[in-house]
């Protein structure tokens, strides 16, 4: 329909040129023979006068005129067509983003802490989590899987997180090349015990005695996760990701609130007083 509007609107505008030409050639004549006087009036007068008295002059020259009339017109009515064009693609994108939308998985992801937070004979940290995976989308979700680091750090997560994402995103993009499939509505559990490793503890606790001018601590860690659920469309391109970055806390009689500073003389911090507490930074699921 708005093409055809177009259509009638360059249809107009070229009759209205027609007309305006028409008017414009006889008042031109008219004037020439006005002005003229055979030799005598305005240039213009004698200008009017040589084009129009001679009529293969005057056909040259309306030609000459309705032929650049005729091309601006042409030019319109190409813009016009360019501007449908866009339109089309722009209405074609939109439905195949609102195909996608409608249809599409959705992975979302509750975490929960399984072990003990514990300083094993290898020299590392380790804890065990519990990661629940559901589909609350429309179409299945392939190739899906976690990828989850804890680490010790202070300071903005997100680059560590996008580094995890843009790794996973790397990854070959066949359907069933990895992972697993997640079904509209079903659940998967899966368990991961993670590890600090020594030289990761060594080297937080060197960069915060630096930071500090030299104050250090007993050895101590602030335990973060941070990672996300990579998955797939089974009708599009491309890799969907679930993030998450995770402070982990523990609580006790004499602190009930919890904190973040896990002091590895300490020993051993039970699971029941572990916490994983969300980071609001973390990158949106996409």
């Amino acid at each position: 329909m708005k093409t055809a509007v177009r259509t009638s609107k360059a249809t107009t505008c070229l009759l209205a040129i027609y007309v305006i030409g028409i008017n414009v050639w006889l008042f031109l004549a008219h004037a020439g023979d006005s002005l003229s006087d055979k030799g005598g009036g305005t240039v213009l007068g004698k200008f009017v006068y040589d084009t129009f008295s001679n009529p293969i002059n005057a056909y040259t020259f309306v030609l000459a005129v309705f032929t650049i009339l005729l091309a601006g017109a042409a030019f319109f009515q190409l813009l016009e067509m360019r501007k449908s064009s866009a339109v089309a693609i722009l209405n074609a994108k939109t439905a195949y983003e609102t195909l996608v939308v409608t249809n599409r998985p959705w992975i979302s992801v509750d975490i929960g802490v399984v072990g003990d937070f514990v300083f094993t004979q290898q020299n590392e940290v380790r804890v065990a989590f519990e990661f629940t995976l559901k589909n609350v989308g429309s179409s299945p979700a392939a190739n899906v899987e976690v990828d989850a680091k804890l680490i010790s750090f202070l300071g903005d997560v997100r680059p560590i997180q996008k580094e995890i994402a843009d790794k996973n995103r790397s990854r070959p993009g066949q359907l069933g090349h990895s992972g697993i499939t997640i079904f509209p509505g079903e659940v998967v559990v899966q368990r991961y015990s993670l590890p600090i490793s020594w030289e990761e503890i060594e080297a937080f606790n060197q960069k915060f005695a630096e930071d500090t001018d030299g104050i250090l601590k007993p050895f101590w860690l602030r335990p973060i996760l941070v990672g996300c659920v990579d998955y797939k469309f089974t009708f599009a391109e491309g890799h969907r990701q679930t993030g998450f970055i995770l402070n982990l806390y523990h609580v006790a009689q004499t602190n009930p609130h919890g904190t973040f500073v896990f002091e590895l003389a300490q020993g051993t911090f039970p699971a029941n007083t572990l916490q994983l507490r969300r980071d609001f930074m973390a990158v949106p699921p996409d």
